[in-house]
């Protein structure tokens, strides 16, 4: 029961903490006290890890609630932080209130803090980026100096709050610029108004392209609201001053805002925004955040962030590995982005206000090209809640395109996505359906027969390379996996013509297979292969590169890949050559530049899109080698661990995939109920997969040489099988897995029949 209680006891934390924010006189040190009882998992993000570094330009992590819609983050303009860059090398820039990155979906605004010396007339507009900088969940603290400015920043969903500390002598100055030009987001227009002499309010649009097509990416919202009354404010238009009007509009608006010496007081500032309109952010800001107890608003976003983290606890030997894993699952929660306020508003793709009704929050910026593979997996685990309103959002953006999320695409040159059908159907077939399932059936139907695919599959009997040259098979794949999630969905309901139909489409990659090579191959328009296929030259200077990881990508379907191969012993010698050949070119790549990250990304046996390789051989019977690679990849992360825990992104990974191998678990097959074993890091988990009883890992005597399960017992019971279901995992219980120093590489056909597909293991019926 102890287990089970760590989860509930943050619940009823965060939900004192976040009603009292209302009441900034109410005493929370009782509830405080009680927080600090309990282990803070949160404790253990860093939400500095997995960064990535780069040599020009981008935004810090910052502050944000799990999935809000403010991404308050400090940004300079260099970002470096190797032992060889001088620390004055490093300009701060400002703050930016919604993106994460260069590439974020929603627009933005840039505020600028500054101090005006008593002894200077106008303000050191070279203000540095220091590194001592802090992270924590929900909570981000930087210190600039020349001049020295200490910040102080937290967040609830939809308001960023931000704590400004300098010495008592100087002023403060603030410049507001939702006019400033971005990195692929550039101004078409800006507007300022001046409420009153402590609140400014605006809103941005952004220029048309293709990052940013819809009305709905391109207008932010804005009010800005300071604790103390300013001395003075200006409106810019370009670097024009003119003067103090109390509204501007034009391409580039800007405002300064100058406020007397402070003393040793603090001054303080809550940014609320909204897509849908200026009233919408503040209601927002009046809604979420009606007081100025900064640590109240840092307190209760810490206390949603337990929330959150404890619906997995584990146990481990070595702290850093569990600042991996929660670090990881922190990581997971920044995309999906709401978008809809506090009432339910929000602007949809052609700029029009629509609500919710509250009856669900609206998200935006699913990004399901990959993470449908891992990352949503996760979320159906962890957190059905989301799912369903994530479902709901794919929905209402059908409702407004006639397409799902991220499956039309927008250049020859793209790979398509259709992982908002796998993300329906998975859910559907775990039991997450608190939404309309005719509708989304229909849009799954509709998007996949009215897909120009369609058309070209109709005609050709495959997706020619003609008309993509450089993702046929890719797109042909993400289609067939579409096709096989649809089916499931379609069976599932009873649809038994649509069941037929979808599953003989799912069978569209084998057009593909080339049975001489036993590789996948772009076919063209004559039906003739489209590649040239060179052997590797170890010994020139530039690799030769087989593309095998096309051939490897059949997740939805392995047991159909192993037969093409025919049959299991030459897919394993085929895996097994690629693995031995793509090891080389690693060392190869490493041997002519260690420092090109770009090309070791590409052929890494743990990026996004081989990952799930190793899980592969246990289809084959031999969960052995599974189990092997992956404490293999995973020993490698680990040793790239620096003394803080931070990883030195020498290759990428996902951090979903990475919670999954920590915990032995893996969703190979994104739509489906079962999670295969590999070789867990460590040594106990208890997992709130559902409000029944929790499930519990318990894994006995691994260690890095004891990396092999030797036996899994589940609830006291035996069990033949490489796998985990996820009813067994939703109805609670305990599975204890023992570790050995050496495989048991005896095949079982008896495993192997479990794994097979059939309905009763598709569905999690309840």
């Amino acid at each position: 029961m102890k287990q089970s209680f760590i989860y509930i006891f943050p619940a009823v934390i965060v939900t004192l903490l976040i009603s009292y924010c209302s009441s900034p006189t109410t005493e929370v040190s009782e509830v405080k006290q009680e927080i600090e009882e309990v282990e803070k998992l949160s404790s253990y993000v860093d939400p500095l890890f997995l960064r990535q570094v780069e040599s020009h330009g981008s935004v810090s992590t910052g502050a944000y609630l799990p999935f809000g819609m403010v991404r308050p983050a400090p940004i300079n303009h260099c970002f470096s932080y190797s032992d060889n860059k001088r620390e004055e090398d490093c300009v701060f820039t400002g703050f930016r209130q919604t993106q994460v990155d260069n590439n974020d979906i929603l627009s933005d605004f840039l505020i600028v803090p500054g101090i005006i010396k008593k002894q200077e007339l106008e303000a050191d507009n070279k203000v540095r980026w220091s590194r001592s900088e802090e992270g924590k969940a929900g909570y981000h603290a930087l210190q600039l100096h020349n001049p020295d400015l200490s910040v102080e920043i937290t967040a609830t969903k939809r308001v960023a709050f931000y704590k400004f500390k300098s010495q008592p002598e100087d002023n403060f100055f603030f410049f507001i610029d939702p006019g400033v030009d971005f990195t692929n987001d550039l101004p078409v227009l800006s507007h300022l108004t001046v409420i009153n002499d402590s609140t400014i309010a605006g809103y941005r649009l952004s220029s048309p392209s293709t990052l940013r097509s819809s009305e709905l990416e391109r207008k932010i919202y804005f009010v800005i609201q300071f604790s103390k009354k300013w001395q003075d404010y200006n409106f810019f238009r370009k670097d024009l001053d003119i003067g103090r009007p109390k509204t501007m509009r034009s391409k580039k608006s800007s405002a300064k805002i100058t406020f007397d010496s402070l003393g040793n007081d603090a001054l303080f500032m809550k940014v609320a925004v909204s897509t849908a309109s200026v009233d919408g952010a503040q209601n927002n800001l009046l809604q979420e955040v009606p007081h100025w107890d900064f640590d109240l608003v840092r307190k209760a976003a810490e206390g949603v962030w337990e929330q959150e983290l404890n619906r997995v606890s584990i146990k481990v030997k070595d702290s850093l590995q569990k600042k991996v894993f929660y670090s990881s699952l922190y990581k997971v929660m920044q995309q999906p982005r709401l978008i809809s306020d506090v009432d339910g508003s929000y602007s949809d793709f052609t700029g029009e206000v629509q609500t919710t009704e509250g009856q669900y929050d609206r998200y935006h910026r699913f990004d399901l090209k990959e993470s449908y593979k891992n990352t949503y997996p996760l979320y159906a685990l962890f957190y059905k809640d989301r799912v369903n309103d994530f479902i709901r959002s794919f929905l209402a953006h059908y409702k407004e395109t006639g397409a799902l999320p991220e499956s039309r695409y927008t250049a020859r040159s793209d790979m398509e996505s259709f992982g908002a059908v796998s993300v329906i159907a998975d859910a559907y077939l775990k039991g997450i359906g608190d939404f309309d399932v005719n509708l989304a059936y229909k849009a799954i139907k509709e998007t996949l027969e009215n897909h120009p695919y369609a058309k070209l599959v109709s005609k050709y009997n495959f997706i020619p390379s003609d008309y993509f040259p450089d993702n046929s098979f890719e797109n042909s794949l993400e289609f067939a996996q579409a096709f096989k999630a649809a089916s499931l969905m379609a069976e599932a309901m009873g649809y038994k013509k649509d069941y037929k139909d979808f599953i003989s489409s799912s069978e569209l990659y084998t057009q593909n297979f080339d049975s001489l090579t036993l590789t996948m191959r772009p076919k063209n328009i004559k039906g003739d292969w489209a590649d040239n296929i060179d052997e590797l030259d170890f010994e020139s200077d530039s690799v030769g590169l087989l593309d095998w990881e096309k051939t490897w990508a059949v997740r939805h379907d392995v047991e159909g890949l192993i037969k093409l191969m025919n049959g299991k012993e030459n897919f394993v010698a085929m895996l097994d050559s690629f693995l031995h050949v793509q090891s080389k070119e690693l060392a190869i790549i490493d041997s002519l530049s260690a420092s090109d990250t770009t090309l070791r990304h590409m052929h890494a046996q743990y990026s996004e899109e081989n990952s799930h390789i190793p899980f592969l051989y246990t289809y084959a019977g031999k969960s052995w080698k599974t189990q092997e690679m992956l404490r293999s990849m995973m020993d490698s992360i680990f040793a790239s661990l620096d003394s803080k825990g931070r990883y030195s992104y020498k290759d990428d990974f996902q951090p979903a995939w990475l919670i999954f191998n920590m915990l032995g678990l893996y969703p190979l097959s994104p739509v489906g109920n079962k999670y295969i074993l590999g070789s867990p890091v460590i040594d106990g988990a208890v997992l709130s997969v559902s409000n029944k009883q929790p499930f519990s890992i318990k894994v006995n005597n691994q260690s890095n040489q004891k990396h092999f399960v030797k036996l899994l017992s589940l609830n006291r019971s035996s069990q033949q099988k490489d796998f985990i279901s996820y009813k067994e995992m939703f109805q609670g219980g305990e599975v204890i897995l023992e570790m050995v120093q050496e495989p048991n590489k005896i095949n079982s056909d008896k495993k192997l029949e479990l794994l097979s597909d059939s309905l009763q293991n598709r569905v999690a019926t309840f």
